[in-house]
């Protein structure tokens, strides 16, 4: 076996180690982002009833992302003059 193949093989086993699933993933959430998730559920809980940590995480990242593309797409150095 080659060196960079077993190089590759390595990163490759420590990233699978390194995976988590949504279920484990509160309980690497630090205090405040526990509190934020919280509020979260509480300011979610007309929409989301029974409070399902998966469902409000999809929304959550879902808006981060789109503000993320928002901010990365439209910010610009020179933007386009407006049509006449």
């Amino acid at each position: 076996m080659s060196k960079e193949l077993a190089q590759r093989m390595s990163i490759a086993a420590h990233v699978a180690a390194e995976s988590v699933d949504f279920a484990s993933t509160a309980e690497l959430l630090a205090d405040i982002a526990l509190d934020d998730l919280r509020r979260a559920q509480a300011l979610l809980s007309h929409q989301i009833l029974n409070g399902d940590l998966e469902r409000i995480l999809e929304r959550a990242l879902r808006g981060l992302v789109e503000r993320l593309e928002e901010y990365k797409f439209a910010a610009t150095s020179r933007p386009r003059t407006p049509a006449a």
